[in-house]
């Protein structure tokens, strides 16, 4: 086994592989083989006296785990594989929550409710609390989200002054209620969410050591993909099971973290070493994946960024074709620009439609190219749109397994009740929650059993049929642990008659019921041949289904894809497109007035046209059609940061024009990510028409209308300085011509331009 790693690794993954002497960082380049070099370690660990069952290897999709156990299977064997605990960081925990549900006042059948369960809830939390007209359940649900990140829960978050004074500010202020009545709702349901996965991990270990130190024991290495997306509650985690052995090895890329906007923090990284002094950081620059013109552009690029890990990315690959910059009018001629060349790299060099990707920074973008692959008849698919499992008759049958596992969980009781049609009204639906809710010692179960005991003004024929639905639940729940997961659920999917309802609805639904079928009948098999044949219940698929992720369903069929850039992390294409590089989209709006944020709109950049094989194109429209009105556009800054040699020679002329002004960063930007401060505390959600900008010179046009006049010097927050050649509306409809002495001449709309009058 020893010749396996100086054949299959270089010099720098070599000396990341063999050190077992302590904590250690990998930093990961784009294309540097990551994934190989954690194959690696791990089976070094094996050859060098870690057993499997102590090695523990988290990442963020089920898709890197099962690649990573599949790649330990070919080398060390299907036992030593199926024995070490790699899975995501929610499938994991959850397991361990589990096995210790008593501790934290729930039992080991909980259910977890996935983004929809959630909202749900919380939009009749804030009903019954009387105060929906100054709260929306996706802004209070993102809110409690990122407490929970920070391993806040709602008793700490009322102790929180800052928090509550911000949600007061922001016209929320009674978030801390609804996410303590959230918080009871919860544990009277036995459910958790996807956040609780990580709080509750944390809580119990640290409010019970001797738990904690039973996992420390058994997991004495502990390993963790991506680590620059861990949030805070991800962090502390990996910290406390590392703790006692340190023995630890993180993989990451700072130049990809670009997932801030859910809870991940870049200043783990550079945490790391003040929490484990003895840590030691292994640089990976090779690139084994792109063309040396891609590597040096990204190289360009990312070297602008103040907050980094020096290297330098090296290649020994082929020189490669020039980058394209295509321009165009607008987003129609975008679009047919974006595809011609697609079609006739398809012709010259015989690709598959499944080696090209378009990238974009957001959803809105893909319009305009599906339309234009459409007319071409060209095969394309949407990631990260609707997933199989959100489809309602997967969601409406994966109730039933929840309610049939967990007889509290309300909310999936609430969406299978009345299907297929039972005669049973949302209305009684309600009066049954209600019911539950005010009596604390009361089952739902014994509710639904004994409804005739309690004064619900619920009519008999009515009380009748809940009885006889109750006792059909009953029937099943009986024999859980006695039928494996496929014949549970072909069972309940037949004889509640859900799938004749969903057939006489649509052919199509019903296909999709039987290929969740054929799923779960091969989980089944292949549960059963990992595990000396046992077989898995109905309760163990819904653990592993409930954590399925987006990534997840990215297969291989032959289409051209189209994603945001976000989605898009940890694949490769031999061809990249990536449109809409224009200020307002990348960078967004929402980051133009913030350093930090423009240097993850950077990286969001660097993620995108590193993910690029053979070909990179780079799109930009000078006008793009967006909210109701057409809107002119500059090339991205991102565009001039790149090393314009490798540009082919039309793409070259952009640099001349002496229009396109570089961009330079705000001055506000505070470089220690190692010292917790306040920014890494859950923030006010901020208004979507609002930018965030620290320079109060600064207002929204419209405030100064009445004393803006023709003639008047200005300063615009992104144009620069201008003169006022015209003013015309009254009030919300107001614009200003204004002559810029960079940007020649523009319309502004005065109630969103960020101006100052010099």
């Amino acid at each position: 086994m020893a010749d396996i790693y100086t054949k299959e690794l270089n010099e720098e993954q070599l000396n990341a592989v063999k050190y077992l002497d302590g904590p250690m960082m990998i930093i990961a380049g784009a294309g540097s083989g990551k994934t190989r070099v954690l194959t690696y370690k791990i089976l070094y660990l094996l050859d060098h006296g870690f057993k499997p069952d102590n090695i523990m290897a988290l990442t963020f999709t089920n898709k890197a785990a099962n690649e990573l156990k599949s790649r330990i299977h070919k080398y060390a064997g299907d036992k030593k594989a199926r024995a070490i605990a790699a899975g995501t960081f929610h499938s994991v925990f959850s397991k361990i929550i589990r096995k210790n549900a008593e501790l934290i006042g729930h039992t080991s059948s909980y259910t977890v409710f996935d983004t929809e369960n959630t909202r749900s809830l919380l939009k009749d939390i804030i009903k019954d609390m009387r105060v929906s007209e100054r709260h929306k359940a996706d802004l209070v649900q993102t809110r409690i989200s990122q407490a929970k990140m920070m391993l806040i829960d709602p008793y700490d978050y009322a102790e929180n002054q800052e928090m509550i004074i911000d949600d007061t500010k922001f016209g929320q202020p009674h978030v801390v209620d609804i996410y303590l009545e959230y918080w009871q709702r919860c544990r009277r349901m036995n459910v958790l969410d996807f956040d609780d996965l990580l709080l509750f991990t944390y809580k119990i270990f640290n409010n019970f050591p001797n738990v904690l130190r039973n996992y420390q024991d058994q997991y004495t290495y502990v390993l963790v993909d991506e680590y620059q997306d861990t949030n805070y509650a991800q962090y502390a985690i990996v910290k406390q099971l590392a703790d006692l052995n340190e023995q630890l090895c993180v993989v990451g890329d700072d130049s990809q973290s670009i997932y801030s906007f859910r809870g991940a923090n870049i200043g783990n990284i550079f945490q790391l070493k003040q929490d484990f002094p003895n840590l030691k950081t292994f640089i990976l620059t090779r690139n084994y994946r792109s063309t040396k013109r891609i590597v040096d552009v990204s190289n360009n690029l990312i070297s602008y960024n103040k907050a980094k890990i020096e290297k330098k990315i090296v290649t020994d690959n082929e020189l490669g074709e020039p980058i394209a910059i295509l321009t165009a009018d607008n987003e129609h001629e975008e679009a047919r620009k974006v595809v011609s060349n697609i079609f006739q790299v398809i012709q010259n060099y015989h690709y598959d439609y499944k080696d090209f990707v378009i990238l974009y920074r957001v959803n809105a973008l893909s319009r305009a190219l599906e339309d234009e692959l459409r007319r071409l008849n060209l095969p394309y698919r949407i990631y990260g749109g609707m997933s199989f499992y959100e489809r309602k008759e997967i969601k409406d049958v994966l109730a039933y397994f929840k309610f049939i596992c967990n007889s509290n969980d309300l909310e999936s009781f609430k969406r299978i009740i009345n299907l297929p049609p039972r005669g049973i009204g949302n209305t009684t639906a309600l009066k049954l929650q209600e019911a539950f809710y005010t009596n604390s010692d009361l089952t739902f179960s014994t509710l639904l059993s004994h409804i005739d005991e309690y004064e619900l003004d619920i009519s008999k024929p009515t009380q009748l049929r809940i009885k006889t639905f109750h006792a059909s639940m009953e029937k099943y729940r009986l024999v859980l642990d006695q039928l494996d997961a496929f014949t549970m659920a072909k069972a309940i999917i037949y004889e509640t008659g859900y799938y004749k309802y969903a057939e006489a609805d649509s052919h199509e639904r019903a296909e999709n019921l039987d290929a969740l079928l054929s799923g779960i009948r091969d989980y089944t098999e292949h549960f059963e041949e990992e595990n000396d044949g046992m077989f898995p219940t109905l309760q163990d698929y819904l653990a592993v289904i409930s954590l399925i992720t987006s990534n997840d369903d990215i297969d291989d069929d032959n289409v051209i894809s189209l994603m945001t850039i976000h989605n898009a992390k940890g694949l490769e294409f031999d061809n990249v497109f990536v449109v809409g590089v224009e200020e307002n989209v990348l960078p967004h709006f929402n980051s133009l007035m913030d350093a930090r944020a423009i240097e993850e709109e950077r990286r969001t950049f660097y993620v995108a046209i590193t993910r690029a094989r053979k070909r990179l194109y780079i799109s930009f429209a000078m006008t793009r059609f967006s909210k109701g009105v057409v809107r002119f556009n500059e090339p991205s800054r991102f565009i001039f940061e790149m090393d314009n040699e490798h540009f082919n020679a039309q793409s070259q002329k952009l640099f001349l024009n002496s229009k396109y002004q570089q961009k330079s960063l705000p001055n506000n930007f505070n470089h220690n990510y190692t010292k917790k401060s306040n920014n890494d505390k859950p923030k006010r959600l901020p208004d979507k028409n609002e930018i965030d900008t620290k320079d109060k010179t600064f207002v929204l046009g419209i405030k100064l209308l009445k004393k803006l006049k023709e003639g008047m010097v200005i300063e615009h927050n992104k144009f620069g300085i201008g003169k006022i050649v015209s003013i015309e509306g009254n009030n919300s409809e107001a614009k200003a011509v204004v002559d810029f002495e960079n940007a020649s001449k523009k319309h502004i709309i005065l109630k969103f331009a960020k101006i100052r009058i010099l």
